[in-house]
């Protein structure tokens, strides 16, 4: 091989390890909110709320009184949603901080998911 080839070429490595490495923040991110919630935090976590975390819903079974609503809050650096599986009710999308609110009139047990991450899915029981 020529050296003219291997300087750029080695450059080229240093910069892409280094964005890797450092300058994917919300790679970074994501990695940090992988984190299981303790018995404290979640003792302080209302009874209607819902966190959204480590691309999970906390807790994945809620319970709540017809005329009641949920709220989830979105802790992820990714958008994220909670879609009930029968298409009945919708939050739309929920950035990292922000909060959606649902209230739920009548009874039943309703599973829901998050549209772009299907695989997190929960349970909301309207009693």
């Amino acid at each position: 091989m020529k050296s003219w080839f291997i300087i750029p070429l080695i450059l080229i490595i240093v910069a892409v390890a280094g964005y890797v490495l450092y300058g994917n923040q919300a790679l970074l991110t994501q990695v940090k909110n992988v984190v299981p919630q303790t018995a404290e935090q979640a003792a302080d976590q209302p009874k209607d709320t819902v966190i959204i975390r480590g691309f999970a819903f906390s807790p994945k079974t809620i319970t709540v009184r017809a005329g009641d609503s949920v709220t989830w809050t979105n802790q992820d650096a990714i958008t994220h949603t909670a879609t009930s599986d029968d298409g009945l009710w919708d939050t739309g999308l929920i950035a990292q901080g922000e909060s959606k609110t649902i209230t739920f009139a009548t009874p039943g047990t309703f599973s829901y998911h998050c549209t772009p991450h299907p695989s997190m899915t929960a349970i909301i029981i309207v009693q």
